[in-house]
């Protein structure tokens, strides 16, 4: 999996990889706070992976950079998951 090394991005809460079928996407998540804890009894620890969204991208949202070689357009959707129930 190559991951595209963007400066202008957050790295702790997001990151854009190249996926094994050669599409590249975007993943942002976001993480258990002390708050989160106190809120939902199903969270155990602070750092936590609450959800996160996959986004297929054919360009860097941050940077600009064009991410995927050939000119077959990404394919539009997401995923959506949602940990904060489990």
């Amino acid at each position: 999996m190559l991951i595209h090394d963007c400066s202008r991005i957050t790295k702790e809460k997001a990151n854009i990889s190249q996926e094994e079928d050669g599409h590249w996407v975007l993943q942002l998540y976001t993480e258990a706070t002390e708050h989160d804890l106190e809120e939902n009894h199903h969270l155990e620890e602070v750092g936590e992976m609450i959800n996160e969204v996959i986004i297929e991208i054919d360009h860097c949202p941050y940077c600009g950079d064009k991410l995927l070689e050939s000119n077959k357009p990404a394919e539009i959707g997401f995923i959506f998951s949602d940990y904060s129930t489990w």
